[in-house]
């Protein structure tokens, strides 16, 4: 096999395992109604499956990039496949909700390494800066596409065949990935080192038990408190061992370079707000659509975004990592200033159409932001990196989600009757909507929840506003870098 052919054959396997988190979260959201019916759920345990497999995800994620850095991507991202795969069938086959709950832990470990492991790939396969930008701007498009084929695929393989028929797609992405994997040449390596994998393991504790208590403040503020407990116990031991040890295993070298930190900053503040969900909450709640519906009505932002996304890559291949993100998120902190002209009575194709423009500038901004983290990784820190990337969009997902549910969701009125009191929420801290204030003047209460929303705008355009400033320091810190370079030399 040449070597252009082994590089597209890499990316390709990169695309494939990176789909993998995006399948599992958006089909699990279709499945929900019909797993609480099969085994008689609460809706407290239906939230704690997607809580798990969250749970189960940042556990493992600065494991995954030490165990990518240490034996390669062949061994990694084909247990993670094969694992994805197992996690998957016990889904299907599981006959009771424990096995439900290890099935969805087992996958959400898994498809955290194929992500790690995909963005890494990226990274090492394409050494060009150009290449890499057109490469990651695809990336970006992974999460749309598969938000306009998920609720096409489930509605029609559960009414027909079953919930426990959509794993089947599940095993079907894992299994491809495994065999592609397979026809990857392995990579000449020495025999790795034996190093401690303590810190790693402290570090993806302290992040999981961080993003649950987020999510669990609200619901349940006695879990909240032991979770916040766990966390800083975890930080506490995680620094006392970094200090101790000479050469700990956690590998956190990009954040020594210079502009990183305001960089990562950044994409927390971004990924910690989500249009998205808000224009899918208000067209659920304000307009009573079905969760099908409201996922078929927002097939045209999701393509706007994957045309972004395309775009960003683009851009981001002539003008620069760094200044595109810049410019992207600019662009959708004026754009999200369109939910302003949502008022009580607006159609549902108004909230539809401020999204559309806006998700341009916001999916345009996700592979620049991607790239420029990966760009200042050492040459045999790419695992690492991508861990720390995945980290902080999680993080930032964490505490937005808990900023979003105190300031803006909890604003919204739910009417009685409406979806929260007969259909499960995909997105758990969403729940707060179902315990919301209920009037009987409906007008009162489109404008309340018209309000909401533009709380919700608002507060996007803010927090991209805020990413802007700190991309602008990134920006300077790694031009004085550049400028410094010639002067030593």
């Amino acid at each position: 096999m040449t070597h252009t052919s082994t590089r597209r054959l890499r990316v390709a396997t990169a695309y494939l395992a990176l789909s993998a988190s995006a399948l599992i979260l958006q089909t699990v959201e279709f499945m929900l109604v019909a797993i609480q019916e099969d085994f008689s759920l609460t809706a407290g345990a239906t939230a704690a499956l997607t809580q798990l497999a969250a749970g189960a995800a940042l556990l493992v994620v600065f494991v995954a990039g030490t165990l990518l850095d240490r034996f390669g991507e062949r061994r990694v991202l084909g247990g993670a496949s094969l694992a994805f795969c197992c996690g998957a069938l016990v889904v299907a086959l599981a006959p009771g909700y424990g096995f439900l709950l290890a099935g969805l832990g087992i996958a959400g470990v898994g498809y955290t390494v194929m992500t790690v492991s995909g963005i890494a790939i990226l990274k090492e396969a394409i050494p060009d800066v150009r290449g890499r930008a057109l490469a990651f701007g695809a990336f970006a498009v992974i999460a749309p596409v598969v938000s306009i084929l998920s609720p096409v695929v489930t509605a029609l393989v559960v009414p027909a065949l079953g919930w426990r028929f959509v794993p089947a797609l599940w095993v079907l992405v894992g299994a491809t990935t495994v065999a592609l994997v397979l026809r990857t040449p392995a990579a000449e390596s020495e025999a790795p080192p034996r190093r401690e994998m303590v810190t790693p393991w402290l570090a993806g504790l302290a992040l999981a038990a961080f993003a649950l208590m987020a999510s669990s403040l609200v619901t349940d503020p006695w879990l909240a408190t032991i979770l916040f407990a766990i966390t800083l116990v975890a930080l506490a031991v995680l620094v006392a061992l970094m200090r101790r040890m000479q050469h700990p295993t956690l590998d956190l070298r990009v954040l020594r370079k210079r502009g990183s930190v305001p960089l990562i900053a950044a994409m927390i503040v971004v990924s910690g707000v989500n249009l998205f969900l808000f224009t899918f909450m208000l067209l659920m709640y304000r307009y009573d659509l079905t969760l099908l519906d409201t996922a078929l009505l927002l097939i045209v932002p999701q393509a706007a975004a994957a045309v972004g996304a395309l775009l960003g890559g683009r851009v981001s291949a002539r003008a620069g990592s760094l200044p595109t993100a810049l410019g992207a998120v600019l662009l959708a902190a004026v754009a999200s200033l369109g939910v302003l002209f949502i008022n009580g009575d607006s159609p549902s194709w108004v909230p539809v159409a401020a999204l559309t423009v806006a998700a341009i500038p916001i999916a345009g901004a996700v592979g620049p932001l991607t790239q420029s983290l990966m760009d200042l990784a050492p040459a045999d820190g790419s695992g690492a990196a991508s861990s720390l990337r995945n980290a902080s969009w999680n993080l930032g997902g964490a505490i937005g989600g808990l900023i979003s549910a105190a300031i803006v969701l909890t604003a919204l009125e739910a009417q009685p009757g409406s979806a929260t009191q007969t259909a499960p929420i995909a997105h758990h801290w969403a729940r707060t909507l179902a315990t919301a204030h209920y009037t009987t003047e409906s007008d009162t209460l489109h404008e309340m929840q018209a309000a909401a929303f533009n709380q919700a705008g608002l507060m996007c355009s803010a927090a991209y506003l805020v990413a802007a400033i700190l991309l602008g320091v990134a920006i300077s810190r790694r031009r004085s870098v550049h400028e410094r370079q010639p002067a030593l030399s």
